[in-house]
């Protein structure tokens, strides 16, 4: 089943572990999905999750390519 619910930018950051701050940058370098609510940033836990496994499969194949 897939969490749905959006998440603020702190409880974003807090599920990631990384700094509000952090979150902002990569919103403005359109490397983070994001959803506008009005002037709210909101944020899909799904699409979290799916950023975060992009990411980790980038350095498992660049580790793979250093054997």
């Amino acid at each position: 089943m897939v969490d749905e619910r959006l998440l603020t930018t702190q409880e974003a950051a807090e599920f990631m572990g990384v700094s509000k701050s952090f979150l902002y940058v990569m919103r403005h370098n359109d490397e983070l999905p994001h959803v506008m609510m009005g002037r709210k940033v909101m944020y899909r836990k799904e699409a979290l999750i799916q950023y975060i496994d992009s990411k980790e499969q980038v350095k498992q194949a660049s580790d793979g390519e250093k054997s």
